[in-house]
């Protein structure tokens, strides 16, 4: 099974070249999501054994805060629940299955590289015109790893590919949470407009109830 790749933070976006790299990697994220989901009957994550799987394979801990960590376990749940090998929400109860933990893993490290490759000074902030820079970075991540055929709204693309120092103020500074949950919310956007607009048409034709369910859904 493959599993996207986490952005190399180079500003480059391309898989780990060894094949047995990878295989190591993907068997390491699965013995953490078994050792952690051991207690579950149906070998799914709740938001608190999240943040456990994410602290084990070694993100920084208490770094994410509540409303972070709830925004990629709604992520990780509806990745769940669409996968064809998934409990469904009428069988089961609600969690994160193993191929959904690899997807948000890859995800959450792929943004976290972002935000540390725009951190210049390495003072753990960014401004928000680098912020904008990693939305436009993330959504060309999320590109690079849909489906043939499919594309994720893309942002305006920054005049510059170039980083520049913009010291950020205490008043406006970014935080990396603050910028992991800003991209997957921008994710769980895309992924509502995808939905709602499957031929990228840019108009969205649908009743009220339709897109009501659709957004309550993804929270």
């Amino acid at each position: 099974m493959n599993f996207p790749e986490p952005f190399s933070g180079n500003g480059i976006y391309e898989e780990i070249p060894d094949p047995q790299i990878r295989v190591k990697s993907n068997h390491r994220i699965s013995i953490i999501f078994s050792t952690v989901s051991h207690q579950s009957q149906n070998l799914i994550l709740n938001e608190k054994q999240l943040q456990s799987a994410f602290t084990a394979l070694g993100f920084p801990e208490q770094t994410l805060s509540q409303e972070t960590i709830e925004a990629l376990y709604s992520l990780g749940h509806s990745l769940s629940t669409e996968s064809t090998n998934s409990p469904t929400l009428s069988s089961s109860p609600p969690g994160i299955d193993n191929y959904a933990f690899h997807s948000l893993w890859s995800i959450l490290t792929t943004i976290q590289n972002i935000f540390h490759y725009l951190d210049l000074d390495h003072d753990m902030l960014i401004s928000p015109f680098a912020q904008n820079q990693g939305f436009h970075q993330f959504t060309q991540y999320l590109n690079s790893t849909a489906p043939e055929g499919t594309l994720y709204p893309r942002q305006i693309p920054p005049k510059t590919t170039k980083r520049y120092y913009i010291s950020p103020s205490a008043a406006n500074s970014v935080t990396l949470d603050m910028f992991v949950c800003s991209c997957i919310n921008q994710y769980q956007a895309s992924r509502l407009l995808l939905k709602l607009d499957p031929f990228g048409t840019g108009v969205i034709q649908v009743d009220y109830e339709k897109f009501l369910y659709e957004v309550s859904e993804l929270l």
